[in-house]
């Protein structure tokens, strides 16, 4: 549950991924609400450069996002964020099945 009352980082992990091409999936059940926007972030560490920016839409039930690793890039922190919307509201979704692979032909 988000309550929507203050930018948050909901989860957050480290990575070191080989420079290469990749897919962020997951399954998406409950409500992401209109009031405030959740979101995926994926930053090329230590230069701070995102590499992908994946939204949780209203309605979605799979998301998925395919973004590159450049070579220069050692590490990477994937956060999951909660920001306040302009009308801030409490949201209770789940987040299942997520998957991180390399993208087809690598």
């Amino acid at each position: 549950i988000y309550y929507g009352r203050e930018d948050v980082v909901l989860a957050k992990q480290l990575l070191m991924l080989p420079p290469g091409r990749y897919r962020l999936g997951m399954q998406v059940q409950g409500q992401t609400g209109d009031g405030s926007a959740i979101a995926w972030t994926l930053t090329c560490l230590p230069q701070m450069r995102a590499i992908l920016s994946l939204p949780l839409t209203q309605g979605q039930r799979t998301v998925a996002g395919d973004f590159l690793v450049p070579p220069g890039c050692p590490a990477q922190q994937l956060e999951l964020t909660g920001s306040i919307g302009e009308f801030p509201q409490s949201i209770d979704f789940t987040i299942g099945n997520l998957q991180l692979e390399a993208a087809a032909g690598q």
